[in-house]
């Protein structure tokens, strides 16, 4: 097996992860992908990938029906929220601006009851969670994605709707031969086939908005190319009113990417036009509409015990060498 980018070395019992996916895409050519400890068809936990292909991808195709403004406010549509967090507007979320704190233990705990009241509560505790920071201070929110899914769904289209036209799965335990293992969950049992993060997995593990998806390498690159092809004005299955959520600000996230900073996991090399997410899992795609080129990293990085191994190493390393092709 070729290993161009050198990162076998990475991939082995003890080593950052046991299983690694990449693809490497330059404008409309096929994707240069390859994979060590599992195969192109293998389900990954995408984790915090949710946040952009999932409920980003929502938010655009409501911009394109007009069913909701991004200067619309919470309260708008959640009556149920109060105060500031009522006042703030759906791009204030979408920038992890709102003043939420990144996330709480204990927003899970003690959930109850059928996924659907599960996932109800779960909203109420985030829009109820006092605020931690001041409003227009940039904090990285896992809450702001779950209100934004609730949002979705109030304005006409559930978060998950796009992951089976899409190719992703929402999982079952009966798939765990598919997916790939990130963790033990509290029990001590492996995580295949259960959503890793454990507010996303208590709720139910569906239209949380913040993580939930898996997704094999393949439908994973579609989904990257289809922001790069947007960037580039080429065809592409999201409408074209999604280019007002990558743009970046200065100094900031766009409405719902992460942008290359130096020291970063892009490694250099990348232009200040990228934007990009991470996941948990040990999962990242970055997109540079300049260069007309985007990569796609997806990993178990978690497994067996959630230590951190290197996966930051791993990611310079690849991306890096991404922009010098």
């Amino acid at each position: 097996m070729t290993d161009p980018f050198g990162l076998k070395d990475f991939v082995g019992e003890g080593r950052v992860c046991t299983a690694l996916a990449y693809a490497v895409i330059r404008g409309e050519q096929p994707a240069q992908v390859q994979v060590f400890g599992c195969g192109l068809d293998d389900l990954f936990d995408l984790a915090s990938l949710t946040k952009p292909l999932a409920t980003v991808s929502t938010i655009a195709h409501l911009l394109a029906e007009q069913a909701i403004g991004l200067e619309q406010t919470v309260g708008h549509w959640l009556p149920e929220a109060q105060g500031l967090l009522a006042d703030a507007s759906i791009k204030d979320l979408l920038h992890h601006r709102a003043g939420l704190l990144a996330f709480s233990e204990d927003l899970a705990s003690d959930l109850s009851g059928p996924p659907e009241k599960r996932l109800r509560e779960l909203r109420r505790r985030a829009v109820e969670m006092p605020l931690r920071h001041r409003p227009g201070t940039i904090v990285y929110s896992d809450l702001g994605f779950i209100i934004l899914a609730w949002i979705c769904q109030r304005a006409g289209r559930s978060v998950d709707e796009l992951a089976s036209a899409g190719g992703f799965v929402i999982p079952e335990p009966s798939m765990a031969t598919q997916c790939i293992p990130t963790g033990l969950d509290q029990r001590g049992r492996p995580l295949v086939g259960r959503v890793h993060d454990p507010t996303c997995r208590f709720a139910g593990g569906r239209n949380c908005g913040h993580a939930g998806w898996f997704g094999s390498l393949r439908v994973t690159e579609r989904a990257v190319r289809a922001w790069l092809d947007l960037s580039q004005g080429r065809p592409s299955v999201l409408p074209e009113e999604a280019k007002a959520l990558i743009t970046p600000e200065p100094g900031a996230r766009t409405a719902g990417f992460d942008v290359a900073t130096p020291g970063g996991t892009t490694g250099g090399g990348w232009s200040d036009q990228t934007f990009g997410h991470l996941g948990y899992t040990g999962t990242a795609f970055w997109i540079d509409p300049r260069a007309d080129r985007a990569a796609v990293l997806l990993t178990n990085r978690t497994w067996p015990d959630g230590m951190d191994r290197g996966i930051g190493d791993l990611r310079r390393k690849f991306f890096a060498a991404v922009a010098c092709l």
